[in-house]
């Protein structure tokens, strides 16, 4: 991590702004979410979006509760 860090121009607090940055031409490179790049490249922008082979981080970007659900309150936890 610390040789990653040495060439980690700036530390942003969303997680999709580094890919932002890289489509307007801000970053070479910026680690984001994949959601983001896609986007951004379906509307135009300059981008080469490259994924991982061993596997990808993830995180849960929404969520819904059935209404009809059987077992709310687990749901909720």
């Amino acid at each position: 991590m610390q040789d990653l860090d040495r060439n980690i121009s700036q530390y942003v607090y969303s997680g999709s702004k580094p890919c932002k940055m890289a489509a307007q031409g801000e970053a070479v490179i910026g680690v984001s979410f994949g959601y983001a790049g896609f986007k951004l490249k379906a509307q135009g922008a300059p981008l080469a979006l490259i994924h991982l082979k061993e596997g990808l981080g993830w995180e849960m970007e929404a969520y819904a509760i059935v209404k009809a659900t059987s077992n709310l309150s687990s749901t909720q936890k």
